[in-house]
């Protein structure tokens, strides 16, 4: 996500917040991008192009969610830089959202997260955890973005917009940040709620397994030009989820105790991922 305090607009601050993000976490792959800008120049994207570590360039509209004060304000001086580019609707909210990736051509796809795939307005009202841009929206609305989901076209495919937001700046009154913490939990979250809607009737009981997989693995390396999991000697791996009792926390704290996060759904139970392979 480039959307930092001080955004990343530039190939050179892309590839120095990679190698911090790499040394913190040297077994994650993490896929860059830049925060569009008039900065970012048609010769910035072509030389963001050839890095293979940077793959998109996110558009922020302006003071609509965390640190988009510097976002769009004027959308046709960008359109020389959109020419080339795949496109993507991150974080589809509504049903409009959905019919609308449907409805353009091939080059657009477009993100679901966990957290939408759970919950709806109702739930952000009650409790300042579940607040997020996009807001949740109505049932209706989930239940397209379920479908979409579920549907085993490559048009939608997962994308976490997972937000560590400490407990002080989501109870600030007035000011709480946007965002929901899904992402240790984020496969089962996503499998619970088909299970859930499975259960309600809301889709049939029988989505194969390869939609499944699509959605959370396979579309997104397709969009994105990565290999599948198969062809890449060191990506075999796969997982198992188990219902073993375990509860998401009602809160995590940092190893130094200084910063506490309380995570989306906290105390509910949730399935047990376990690496294979």
């Amino acid at each position: 996500m480039p959307n930092l305090e001080k955004p990343i607009v530039s190939v050179a601050q892309a590839l120095a917040y990679h190698q911090e993000l790499s040394r913190l976490a040297p077994n994650v792959r993490f896929l860059m991008s830049l925060y569009l800008h008039p900065d970012v120049t048609t010769d910035e994207i072509e030389l963001a192009a050839k890095t293979n570590i940077i793959f998109g360039v996110k558009l922020y509209p302006a003071g609509v969610t965390t640190n988009s004060h510097h976002g769009v304000r004027d959308i046709k001086q960008y359109y020389p830089v959109f020419a080339a580019m795949q496109k993507i609707l991150e974080h589809v909210s509504t049903k409009d959202g959905v019919d609308a990736v449907k409805q353009c051509g091939p080059n657009v796809r477009g993100t679901i997260t966990a957290h939408h795939l759970w919950g709806t307005i109702e739930d952000a009202e009650r409790d300042v955890f579940n607040f997020c841009k996009p807001i949740m929206k109505t049932s209706d609305d989930r239940l397209a973005l379920i479908r979409a989901a579920t549907d085993g076209s490559s048009k939608f495919f997962f994308g976490s917009d997972s937000a560590p937001h400490p407990i002080h700046s989501k109870t600030e009154k007035g000011r709480a940040a946007a965002g929901c913490f899904t992402q240790p939990w984020c496969t089962s979250l996503v499998i619970g709620a088909f299970e859930r809607a499975m259960s309600l009737g809301w889709i049939r009981k029988d989505v194969p397994r390869e939609a499944i997989e699509g959605f959370l693995s396979r579309y997104g390396r397709i969009f994105y030009k990565i290999a599948q999991p198969d062809q890449e000697p060191t990506s075999k791996r796969s997982i198992r989820l188990e219902r073993k009792g375990e509860r998401i926390p009602k809160s995590i704290k940092s190893s130094d105790r200084t910063v506490e996060i309380v995570p989306f759904r906290r105390d509910e139970e949730v399935m047990t991922l376990t690496w294979l392979n």
